[in-house]
C-alpha cells in the first residue's frame, strides 16, 4: 500500500495529483496517478481542485488504484468522478489535482486538522474547481445543454448582477408592453428596453420551460435532477464553490463554466420572482415543474456575496430559515465538519475564535462554536445568532450529549430551523438596554452556559398543542384542524359567547404583539385604523358569521385587499362576500402554520404568553441580559433560583415584550444553563 511522506508545515506543503493514464470510453477504468509535494509559498505553483461527494466508505464500497506505483483505496464515487473528470473535461489529463481524500493523510488527525485548515487557500489558489455533481442521465444532459446554451447570453445581459425592485419594474414595464407572442411583434421600441428585459422575453418564451413543450424536449425534469444532487448539500462544497477563481460544473459526461450554470438558472427562477403571470396568463405555467428556489444553494449564495465583496458570517451560513428545496441545505457525514469546513470562506472566523481541531468530539464541537455564535450575537446585537434562536428540545440522534441549549445542527441542516424565534420580524427589547457582561471562557466545550438574568413568574397551565402534519419530507408542517384549534384557545382562555376589546391581549399573543398596530392597506382605499383591525381580527378568530353590510369601510378595505399578514384574496373574488369567505377559510391556517411547534400558557401572576410546546407547569419565564424576548426555563432540581436549569427557548409574553417588567426593579440572577 501507498505510504504517505510528511508535509512540511512551515513550507505550506501539499499534494498533487497528476493521471499516469487517459481513460477512454472502449478503455477499462484503471486509475493511475502520480503524487508531488507543493508548497504553497510558490507563487507559480499551478493546479486544479477537486469538489466532489465522497460517498459511503465502508470496505466493500472500495476501489484500488496506484498512486506513485502502489496500491491505494478509494471510494466508489470518488473514483467513478475520476473517469468522469477524464472523459467530460478535455483539460483534465494534464493537470494537477488537488483532491482530499487522497491528498490528505486521513488516518493522521495532526495532518488532517491543520490541512483541512488552510484549505480556503487551496481552493482559492486553484486555477480551476472542477465541480462533480454525478452521474447523468437523458433528461441532466437535455438540461446541461439548454443552460450551455442561454448562459453565455445571460451573464452577459447581467444575470449576475443584483436583483433589485428597479431591476424588477423595468423587466415587467419592457414585458408588459410587448404581445406574449413574438410572431405578433412590431417594430415599435419599448419602455424599460435593456439587455437584460430582452433576455428575460426571450428566455419566457422558450417552450422547453412550460409543460406543453413536446416530448423529449421539456428541460424542467433535468434541471431539477441537476440540482436536487447529493452534491449542492455537501457542506464542503459552501468553500470549494465560493472561493473557485473559475469552475467547471460536471455532470455526466456534460460540463460548463459555472458562471454561464449559475446565469442561466438565476434568470429562470428570477422570471419567478418578476411575477410574469400577473401580466399574461400564459406566463402563469413558465417553469411549472420548477416549485420554489433550489438552485439557491449555501455554495453559490455564499460565491455571490464575496464576489460582491459583502461579508460572508458563520450564522447566515448554518442558521437555515427557509424549508429546504426537496433536499437538505446541509449535510456532513462527519458532524464536526459542519463548522470545520465553512473555516476557510467565513468572514468572522477570528473573531469566532474557531479552529479545525479532529481531537475534539462532535460534542465539543458543536457546543464550542454555538458558544461562539452565541457570545458573537451578544458582542453584535442588531444581527447574527442569539440564544432565543437555539431550538430546544430537537436532538440529533447521533450528538445525544448536547447541553439543552445547543441546538440541533445536523438537523437544521437538513430541512431548516423548525420554529422561527419569536423577534425573526419584529424588534422587541423585554431587557431593554441591560447586555451581559462577556467573559472569556476557560472551558468553551463546557456544558454550563451561565447567563445573567431576573425571574419574572413560574407557568401554572399549558394548552394542549394543536397536531401539525406534513404531506412530505420536504414541506413546511401545516395545522391539521384550524378550526378546531382556535375553539380550544377560546376554552383555555375562558372567553365568553361574545367577542370583547378586552379578549385582544389573545389574538395579540398568536401574532407576536401585531394585531394593536395598523398596517394601512395595499390599495387607495380608505385605510384601516386599529379598531378596525382589532375588530376584524376578534371576528375571524372566533369565525362568526360576517355580514358584509355590517362592516365599516375600514373593514371591508382589509377584506378586499388584505393587510400585513393577512392573505390577499385572489383577484377572481369580486364580491365582498366571496373575500370575506376567503379571509375566514385561509386566516386560520396560515395563523396556525406561523405558530408551529409553539402553545400557549398562563402563568401565576396572570400573565398570558406563547412559548414552545416542550413547556410544562413548573417553569419559569426569565428574562437573560441582551436576549430580547423571554426565555422559559426549566429547574433541574429543587434548588432555590439560581440551580441549574434546561433551556426551553423564547416566548412572547404579553406586556412585557418592550422592557415593562424591569419597571419592577427585579433583582439580578445567574442563571447556570445546562
Amino acid at each position: 500500500m501507498y505510504v504517505y511522506q510528511s508535509l512540511s508545515r512551515e513550507n505550506k506543503e501539499v499534494r498533487l495529483l497528476q493521471f499516469c493514464n487517459t481513460v477512454h470510453q472502449d478503455v477499462g477504468p484503471h486509475i493511475s496517478l502520480k503524487l508531488r509535494h507543493e508548497s504553497l509559498i510558490n507563487e507559480s505553483s499551478h493546479y486544479a481542485a477537486l469538489s466532489y461527494v465522497w460517498g459511503s466508505s465502508p470496505s466493500q464500497d472500495m476501489v484500488g488504484i496506484e498512486v506513485n506505483g502502489r496500491p491505494f483505496l478509494i471510494t466508489c464515487n470518488l473514483h467513478a468522478e475520476l473517469v468522469r473528470l477524464l472523459r467530460s473535461v478535455s483539460c483534465a489529463a494534464d493537470s494537477w489535482l488537488w483532491i482530499d481524500a487522497i491528498c490528505i493523510n486521513q488516518s493522521d488527525n495532526f495532518e488532517k486538522s491543520w490541512q483541512v485548515s488552510q484549505m480556503g487557500t487551496i481552493f482559492s489558489r486553484a486555477d480551476m474547481v472542477f465541480m462533480m455533481t454525478g452521474s447523468g442521465s437523458a433528461e441532466t444532459d437535455r438540461a446541461m445543454d439548454f443552460i450551455a446554451r442561454i448562459g453565455p447570453r445571460a451573464v452577459a445581459s447581467g444575470a449576475l448582477d443584483p436583483w433589485t425592485w428597479e431591476t424588477e419594474e423595468e423587466v415587467r414595464t419592457y414585458i408588459a408592453a410587448r404581445p406574449f407572442s413574438p410572431s405578433q411583434e412590431s417594430n415599435r421600441d419599448y419602455e424599460g428596453d435593456s439587455a437584460r428585459s430582452r433576455f428575460i422575453y426571450d428566455l419566457v418564451h422558450e417552450q422547453c420551460l412550460y409543460p406543453w413543450s413536446p416530448p423529449g424536449e421539456n428541460v424542467c425534469a433535468g434541471i431539477l435532477e441537476v440540482l436536487q444532487k447529493d452534491y449542492w448539500h455537501r457542506i464542503w462544497i459552501t468553500q470549494e464553490v465560493a472561493l473557485a477563481q473559475r469552475a467547471i460544473v460536471v455532470c455526466g459526461e456534460r460540463s460548463l463554466s459555472l458562471d454561464d450554470f449559475e446565469g442561466a438558472l438565476t434568470a429562470i427562477f428570477q422570471c419567478h420572482y418578476a411575477g410574469l403571470f400577473l401580466l399574461a396568463s400564459e406566463y402563469y405555467y413558465f417553469g411549472w415543474e420548477l416549485p420554489g428556489s433550489p438552485h439557491a444553494t449555501m455554495a453559490l449564495v455564499a460565491r455571490r456575496r464575496r464576489c460582491r465583496g459583502k461579508p460572508i458570517r458563520l450564522a447566515d451560513l448554518v442558521c437555515q430559515h427557509r424549508v429546504a428545496p426537496n433536499r437538505p441545505h446541509y449535510s456532513a457525514t462527519d458532524p464536526r465538519d459542519i463548522f470545520f469546513a465553512l473555516l476557510g470562506v467565513i468572514s468572522d472566523r477570528e473573531t469566532l475564535g474557531l479552529t479545525a481541531d479532529y481531537s475534539k468530539t462532535p460534542e465539543e464541537v458543536h457546543i464550542a462554536a454555538t458558544r461562539a455564535l452565541i457570545r458573537d450575537g451578544d458582542l453584535h446585537q442588531h444581527w447574527q445568532f442569539h440564544l432565543d434562536q437555539c431550538v430546544p428540545m430537537k436532538k440529533s440522534e447521533r450528538l445525544d450529549n448536547l447541553p439543552s441549549w445547543v441546538p440541533d445542527w445536523e438537523g437544521i441542516g437538513k430541512r431548516g430551523i423548525s420554529v422561527y424565534h419569536i423577534g425573526y420580524s419584529d424588534e422587541f427589547a423585554a431587557t431593554a438596554d441591560k447586555m451581559p457582561i462577556l467573559t472569556v471562557d476557560d472551558d468553551i466545550t463546557s456544558h454550563i452556559l451561565r447567563r445573567p438574568g431576573c425571574y419574572v413568574d413560574v407557568i401554572t397551565e399549558v394548552m394542549s398543542p394543536p397536531r401539525w402534519v406534513t404531506h412530505d419530507e420536504w414541506t413546511a408542517s401545516e395545522i391539521e384542524d384550524p378550526v378546531a384549534w382556535l375553539q380550544s384557545i377560546i376554552k383555555f382562555v375562558g372567553l365568553g359567547n361574545d367577542s370583547d376589546p378586552a379578549e385582544d391581549y389573545v389574538w395579540r399573543a398568536l401574532l407576536k404583539g401585531r394585531l394593536c398596530t395598523a398596517h394601512g392597506s395595499n390599495s387607495k382605499g380608505p385605510t384601516p385604523t386599529a379598531q378596525d383591525i382589532r375588530r376584524f381580527f376578534r371576528r375571524i378568530m372566533r369565525q362568526e358569521l360576517i355580514d358584509a353590510d355590517s362592516l365599516t369601510p375600514g373593514e371591508a378595505e382589509i377584506a378586499r385587499m388584505g393587510l400585513d399578514g393577512l392573505p390577499v384574496p385572489p383577484s377572481d373574488l369580486k364580491t365582498l362576500e366571496e373575500q370575506i369567505s376567503y379571509i375566514m377559510r385561509r386566516w386560520p391556517r396560515s395563523l396556525g402554520s406561523i405558530n408551529r411547534e409553539r402553545t400557549l400558557f398562563k402563568t401565576v401572576k396572570a400573565m398570558f404568553g406563547l412559548g414552545h410546546v416542550a413547556i410544562q407547569p413548573g417553569d419559569i419565564v426569565t428574562l437573560l441580559w441582551g436576549i430580547r424576548s423571554p426565555i422559559i426555563l426549566r429547574p433541574r432540581n429543587d434548588e432555590a433560583i439560581g440551580g441549574g436549569y434546561t433551556f426551553l427557548g423564547d416566548a412572547y409574553v404579553d406586556g412585557i415584550m418592550q422592557g415593562e417588567f424591569l419597571d419592577t426593579k427585579p433583582t439580578e440572577v445567574c442563571f447556570d444553563i445546562m
